[in-house]
């Protein structure tokens, strides 16, 4: 199973938000850079990388992640506000393993087979951010009227790779994941899923690994030390 640290980015800060929520903000590392050697030097052989301001809609942190893939020496995930088929194209063309994409992949879900073409499958991660089983869209800000477990069938079916499965009811609580909606979701596609939002332990990490999800993201529980980054690479990464 993946283990996966999450380096966010707001202002050109390493951050954390509380549920998602834009000014409920905590700020880790001024620079995303060292934030992401921080993590790379643990061991992390992947890392999540979040461009919150342009999820957002607020500006963009682009030269920070181009600096990110440059230096540190890992694979990345990126998303945050990738909406056009250049940016996905220029990011990839850069380094990053994988491209996440949520609002264009939901409010246009014939951009997955277009990206497909140009990167390929494996690099696809769709962000299925969710409340009340609906998904969310615009930086978590707009509910849509779309069943997530559904989309994520019809995301299968467009040529997504990967599935992102975020809480954000339990995102940077550190109260526990939804293990119930994320067993839902593996039990919905065939795609690799990977579990985000509620993280707060290895207790959290095991009933994780039981709903054979194929990795989690981690962010505020290791950044306020209640999980040891080097301990879950350990025991769980495969």
């Amino acid at each position: 199973m993946l283990i996966i640290p999450a380096v966010d980015i707001r202002e050109g800060k390493c951050v954390r938000l509380y549920k998602g929520i834009e000014d409920q903000i905590t700020k880790y590392f001024d620079s995303p850079v060292e934030a992401a050697q921080f993590w790379a030097d643990q061991g992390a052989p992947l890392i999540h990388i979040i461009d919150l301001d342009s999820a957002l809609g607020l500006g963009e942190n682009i030269a920070s992640i181009k600096k990110i893939i440059n230096e540190v020496s890992a694979k990345f995930e990126i998303g945050g506000g990738i909406r056009s088929l250049e940016k996905a194209e220029r990011i990839f063309s850069w380094g990053a393993e994988r491209i996440i994409v949520g609002t264009k992949a939901i409010k246009e879900p014939n951009f997955i087979p277009k990206l497909e073409r140009a990167i390929g499958k494996a690099h696809i991660m769709v962000a299925l951010d969710y409340r009340k089983d609906k998904v969310l869209v615009n930086g978590w800000k707009t509910s849509t009227s779309y069943n997530v477990f559904e989309f994520a069938k019809i995301m299968e079916e467009k040529g997504a790779g990967w599935i992102l499965f975020s809480s954000a009811e339990a995102d940077g609580t550190l109260t526990g994941p939804n293990i119930e909606a994320t067993t839902q979701m593996v039990q919905s596609t065939s795609l690799p899923v990977i579990a985000a939002g509620g993280i707060s332990s290895i207790k959290d990490i095991e009933a994780l690994e039981n709903t054979k999800v194929a990795g989690i993201v981690t962010g505020k529980a290791i950044y306020e030390g209640k999980l040891d980054l080097k301990e879950a690479l350990k025991r769980f990464q495969k």
